[in-house]
């Protein structure tokens, strides 16, 4: 099972810029099919709202990143967020819709390449590389949320920790410290799981202000956004240069501290090459949509 190896709390890396932009933009050719496709959404009204964090949230380089640093006020406009994280069934609808063959790499160890394990429709998808959670959202008319939209989403405008307040509890949220209850499709026993997803929205207590569930815990999710330090922080853990996106949230394999809604992960959008691999991202890697 590949980790969060590229946490950029902890990790320098240099010379990778340019990495991953050979690939292109197939995804450009793709047309919305918002008509054929619809799931629950819901608002997000404009406003400010606190972003990132402050040594009174934790100890700045453990419970803290110091690429949260600092702290400030962002404006966002209205926008409609997906209440659930795209499930297995959604995501097998794209695949055969556009006849992608991007299939994440559980589903072939689980017994059928071309099909989720039987059971899992309400799971949320993960193994999805950035380009293709871009893809999806543009077929079903929607697009990726940018960072600061994802973590008003999360936490509303009162700057809280987590979702639902400035307290965790194990098993409010699928996260490492209660993922066991789940039960990982087989295949996976040579990775020696924990735990595993759960079918979106289990978690009743995982629900922000707006009412988006499965935000601390489940999978982590993409964002539209390029990695950069927030304005004013001076640490450069990891080299603005564009390559890496930022994954918001918590999964199954997460720990408590790094499943807060402030918590940044700077990875890169795939893990190539595209055209031959089949397992391009990380088995924790899901994504939802937004929309204007």
């Amino acid at each position: 099972m590949k980790r969060d190896y590229l946490m950029i709390r902890y990790l320098s890396v240099l010379g990778l810029a340019g990495l991953v932009l050979a690939q292109g933009c197939a995804f450009s050719r793709l047309t919305p099919q918002a008509s054929r496709f619809t799931t629950e959404m819901v608002h997000v009204p404009a406003g400010w709202f606190v972003m990132g964090s402050t040594d009174r949230d934790g100890r700045i380089g453990f419970e803290i990143g110091v690429d949260e640093l600092p702290q400030r006020k962002v404006y966002v406009r209205s926008f409609y967020m997906d209440r659930y994280e795209v499930t297995e069934a959604q995501y097998l609808e794209f695949l055969k819709a556009t006849g992608s063959k991007k299939h994440p790499g559980y589903w072939k160890e689980a017994g059928r390449e071309d099909r989720f394990p039987d059971g899992y429709d309400s799971y949320p998808v993960s193994d999805i590389d950035w380009f293709d959670a871009v893809s999806y959202c543009r077929w079903a008319g929607k697009r990726l949320p940018s960072e600061a939209e994802w973590e008003k989403a999360a936490r509303g405008t009162d700057g809280r920790l987590w979702p639902w307040g400035n307290r965790f509890e194990p098993g409010r949220a699928n996260t490492l410290e209660s993922s066991a209850a789940w039960t990982a499709p087989e295949g996976q026993e040579r990775y020696n799981v924990k735990g595993w997803k759960s079918p979106v929205g289990s978690h009743p207590e995982d629900v922000s202000p707006y009412g988006v569930y499965d935000m601390a815990g489940n999978v982590r999710e993409w964002t539209d956004t390029a990695y950069q330090s927030y304005p004013g922080n001076t640490t450069r853990i990891v080299k603005d240069s564009g390559s890496f996106k930022i994954i918001r949230g918590g999964s199954y394999l997460t720990e408590a501290v790094l499943s807060r809604t402030a918590t940044r992960l700077a990875v890169l959008p795939t893990v190539g090459p595209r055209a031959a691999d089949g397992w391009h991202s990380d088995y924790t890697y899901g994504f939802r949509c937004v929309r204007d």
